[in-house]
């Protein structure tokens, strides 16, 4: 019982101060994709798959802190997650297929 607990203690440190935190990193992979989809455009469309790779970190960060119920810090919440055209596109490709 005191190795998980202390396992569990280690695993929320982590989340709360590395990096600035799993709300920090939630937020800039979010700041990526918003960059990427305004001076990049046409990059994203080219290499649709790197939208899904930040939609799925996005999802993992996000499903990670929802299980070890964190909450968001008050007055630095993550930006909201902006869909990109181009992953709302393949999504409705891959619906139809």
């Amino acid at each position: 019982m005191f190795f998980k607990n202390t396992r569990l203690r280690a695993i929320e440190s982590v989340m709360r101060f590395t990096g600035g935190g799993i709300f920090k990193r939630i937020d800039e992979n979010r700041e990526l994709l918003e960059l990427l989809q305004r001076e990049s455009p046409e990059f994203l469309q080219k290499h649709p798959w790197v939208n899904l790779w930040i939609e799925a970190q996005d999802e993992f960060f996000t499903e990670l802190a929802k299980a070890a119920q964190m909450q968001d810090p008050q007055g630095h919440e993550p930006r909201p997650y902006v869909d990109s055209t181009v992953v709302s596109a393949l999504r409705m490709n891959r619906k139809q297929a």
